[in-house]
């Protein structure tokens, strides 16, 4: 009876220092995802920022495009200007003198 009771005791301490490795495992495991999880959380967190970034540079090029785009439509009016006035002062016929237009 004895040796039985001695064989039982050695099981069970056995046992209990097995379910002592593995909830020391367990803590372990749930250390490292709690740190998973912050890291995936800053992670998340630098994303936003970086789209935010992205989004801002993006506006400020648009916006850009749409400055330089009206200053092009500025030229080109001031271009069509020109060329409507153009044509009388390179017309031959009217860089004349207007004297000698009149002159038989």
């Amino acid at each position: 009876v004895a040796a039985v009771e001695r064989e039982h005791h050695a099981q069970s301490e056995a046992w209990a220092a097995v379910h002592a490795r593995q909830q020391e495992e367990l803590r372990a495991k749930e250390a490292l995802l709690e740190e998973r999880e912050d890291d995936i959380e800053e992670l998340r967190l630098e994303l936003g920022s970086a789209r935010k970034i992205h989004d801002l540079e993006l506006q400020k090029k648009e916006l850009r495009i749409n400055e330089l785009e009206a200053r092009v439509q500025e030229l080109l009016t001031q271009l069509a200007t020109l060329s409507a006035a153009a044509p009388a002062a390179t017309d031959p016929a009217a860089t004349k003198c207007p004297e000698a237009a009149q002159s038989p």
